[in-house]
């Protein structure tokens, strides 16, 4: 009986704080979570305040994993060529966007991290979870502004991993793996405002759609798509901030 009266309080704070349809997304987004850590044998569960991390920088965020709802939903979004695209997340953490990925027809399936022991734990959850249809997957602990993108890459995922001089020097990297050989490239961005000011005005990529999940409840997700254009730029402009064509 106890402990249905503390389940019993439990849901009656949530219903007062986000209401029904919040508290209704929040729980949705719990079961979700519970369901896909057993199903993929992994425990990226747990979020990192910034000055708990054994390696950081001034613009780093603290580590949240997204919510298995969210990452669905940003996947059925982008396309993905089976066998032949290349999955890579920034700011990496335990690894659940890249085990979900690996889960995908993707040829290979990167991710940097800059903390160590995160980047152990996302080799430990690489190597515990179930089947995984791609097989070549990596995790480099790195920093993302000195990560040269392979030029097979072309989805690239952000859950808030980085702001500033990281995420200027980070979006010039995947502009010149682009340059090297233009292709189509999809980059998921979430809470994209810092991406979405740091292109303006850059003539390579585009914003092609945004979406807000969970909007109902206490803690909302927005995210942008951004597409590279078919090929770059004729001429060089200032927005290219020095990388040069071939």
């Amino acid at each position: 009986m106890p402990r249905i009266l503390r389940l019993a309080g439990v849901v009656r704070q949530g219903v007062l704080e986000a209401g029904v349809r919040g508290y209704m997304q929040e729980l949705a987004n719990a079961i979700a979570e519970r369901y896909y850590e057993r199903k993929l044998s992994i425990d990226t569960r747990g979020g990192v305040p910034v000055p708990q991390l054994d390696r950081s920088l001034p613009d780093s965020l603290d580590y949240v994993p997204i919510t298995y709802r969210a990452l669905m939903s940003c996947f059925r979004k982008v396309h993905l060529h089976p066998g032949k695209s290349e999955f890579l997340d920034y700011g990496a953490g335990k690894g659940r966007a890249v085990v979900f990925a690996a889960t995908l027809p993707f040829a290979r399936v990167w991710g940097v991290e800059l903390s160590p022991s995160l980047a152990a734990q996302a080799r430990e959850n690489i190597k515990s979870a179930s089947p995984l249809r791609c097989r070549a997957v990596e995790i480099l602990e790195m920093n993302a502004a000195d990560f040269e993108v392979p030029d097979a890459v072309d989805v690239i995922y952000m859950f808030k991993p980085f702001l500033g001089a990281t995420l200027v020097a980070t979006i010039d990297q995947i502009r010149a793996s682009y340059v090297r050989s233009p292709r189509a490239i999809h980059i998921v961005v979430f809470n994209d405002e810092p991406f979405q000011d740091s292109v303006e005005g850059q003539d390579w990529l585009r914003k092609i759609h945004t979406s807000t999940l969970d909007a109902w409840s206490r803690a909302p997700i927005a995210f942008g798509i951004y597409a590279t254009e078919p090929r770059p730029p004729a001429s060089h402009n200032d927005a290219w901030h020095g990388v040069q064509e071939d």
